[in-house]
């Protein structure tokens, strides 16, 4: 028993750490692709920047034969945020289509709100069961004020005002009147535009790929998920996505090797994150760039910190 123990002891001894390497080569094995990650956490997001991080990925793994560029033959795009620039997220789809024949996410745990836009752009969308999609809300940020305001908490509040009892119109008013006040015209301005152009996007990206088959029902998917669902936080599981908005999931559950390299890597990346307070990475086999949060003593902020 003695020996058996110390030769455990040895063996586990020998066994050397997984690495975000290690998690990418096994996956991109598994799905005979090349992987790219995008992983955000708050207050990280998607924005302008995160299209030139997703290049220098692209660039720095792109096959050269004899000094000409080729396409990827898969492209498989790890994705797990809550969100962020529309236009950002719109930017990416047609950017990660220049560099592959074949575009696909992977979705470890959730792509809400622009990140689901980059999902529609897909062939295809990986998900294991925890995996999910939501509502396509955009968040407008004010040019000098820099405040981050989600597209339908807009539209909530002037659907509020617009519902309003004429027989309560006193209270109502005391209540309303002051935040109406503090109102920006240039938020409210912007809403309405914005939503048109999230829902184009959604259309546009559903009619030239996963449902190009189907216009009618492309328009339909894109109204939906930018308009007619009720809150933020809805969690659209795989099931709906493909049953109620006819988008090509491949499902991956427990006793497959692919769930459990999705699941690995992903436990890679949030505990390398968590350590280092990284609230944005994106990467590829060989290199990582990321953004820390710092607190500073009057703000707090990101900090774009560096490559690994």
């Amino acid at each position: 028993m003695e020996k058996n123990l110390k030769n455990g002891e040895k063996e586990f001894q020998k066994r050397k750490p997984i690495t975000i390497k290690d998690g990418v080569i096994t996956l991109e094995e598994l799905r005979q692709s090349t992987i790219i990650s995008f992983i955000t956490q708050p207050p990280g997001n998607i924005t302008t920047d995160s299209v030139m991080l997703i290049v220098d990925n692209l660039d720095a793994v792109t096959p050269k034969v004899k000094g000409e560029t080729k396409k990827f033959k898969r492209l498989d795009l790890f994705l797990n945020s809550t969100g962020g620039s529309i236009d950002a997220a719109y930017k990416i789809v047609k950017v990660c289509r220049e560099y592959a024949e074949e575009f696909n996410v992977i979705v470890p745990l959730m792509a809400k709100s622009a990140a689901t836009l980059i999902c529609l752009g897909a062939d295809e969308i990986v998900m294991p069961p925890v995996a999910e999609l939501g509502p396509i809300d955009p968040i407008i940020t004010h040019p000098s004020k820099g405040t981050p305001v989600p597209a339908r908490s807009i539209r909530d509040f002037l659907e509020l005002v617009a519902r309003r009892d004429q027989t309560t119109e006193t209270e109502l008013s005391s209540i309303l009147a002051p935040l109406i006040d503090r109102l920006d015209p240039w938020i409210v301005g912007t809403y309405e535009t914005i939503m048109k152009i999230s829902e184009d996007y959604a259309r546009r990206l559903l009619s030239s790929f996963m449902l190009k088959k189907d216009s009618k029902k492309a328009e339909e998917v894109a109204r939906i998920l930018t308009r007619e669902i009720p809150s933020h936080l809805y969690a659209i599981n795989r099931t709906e996505a493909a049953e109620d908005y006819d988008l090509k999931i491949l499902n991956v559950d427990p006793g497959d090797s692919l769930y459990d390299a999705i699941k690995q890597l992903f436990i890679i990346y949030t505990q390398f994150m968590n350590q280092n307070q990284i609230i944005l990475l994106s990467g590829t086999r060989d290199i990582n760039r990321f953004a820390q949060a710092i607190t500073l003593p009057s703000q707090k902020g990101i900090e774009p910190k560096g490559i690994l």
